[in-house]
């Protein structure tokens, strides 16, 4: 009968490790730098696009979205910008035809 009140209660101990382990991940490792980029450049971008409102200005929009991400994320690297810009770009008209269509 102990046997099986000590396998229940290491069962118990080891869920309730997991379950804490999951929490710190989410809470410490998950968000970090990649999600505060990728959250800094969508803001940078709605903010190009609400700003300059005239068509065929997107190399424009572009450059100031770089200018900006620069200033405050300064270890980004041009490609990780570039890819970063493409996806909130190509998210935003995405998110646009959704509602369009609705």
């Amino acid at each position: 009968m102990f046997g099986h009140v000590l396998e229940g209660l290491i069962i118990v101990t080891i869920v309730f490790a997991m379950y804490l382990a999951e929490r710190i991940y989410k809470r410490y490792i998950k968000g970090t730098r990649w999600e505060q980029m990728i959250d800094i450049v969508t803001a940078a971008v709605r903010a190009a696009e609400q700003t300059v409102t005239e068509s065929g200005k997107g190399a424009y929009k572009k450059e100031i979205v770089m200018k900006l991400c620069k200033d405050l994320i300064p270890d980004i690297t041009d490609k990780e910008l570039d890819v970063l810009i493409e996806s909130a770009v190509y998210n935003m008209k995405e998110a646009a035809k959704k509602i369009a269509v609705v």
